[in-house]
């Protein structure tokens, strides 16, 4: 399972990479990715949260946040690469 982003409103949901299923991303699930995001603007690591009902990335030394639908891929990108990938021919 991987997560990709849905639609423009940055919803994400998590996506089988074998059978294309989709399943809403919950919270605790979304909060315990194992990904780091760095502030662009300090470095320093920051923390989940959300941000008008958007799961984002947020710095509470810069007070800045960063939509994950921002940085992660959309589901017709994540379909584009697995068609493309090699491992998927044999």
């Amino acid at each position: 399972m991987v997560a990709v982003r849905y639609s423009s409103g940055g919803f994400i949901k998590k996506c089988c990479t074998t059978c294309y299923e989709d399943i809403p991303l919950g919270y605790m699930e979304f909060a315990s990715l194992p990904m780091q995001f760095r502030c662009p603007k300090c470095g320093r690591i920051g923390k989940y949260g959300t941000y008008f009902k958007n799961y984002a990335v947020l710095c509470d030394n810069c007070k800045i946040f960063l939509w994950l639908a921002d940085l992660i891929i959309t589901y017709e990108q994540l379909g584009e690469h697995l068609i493309r990938s090699p491992e998927r021919d044999h």
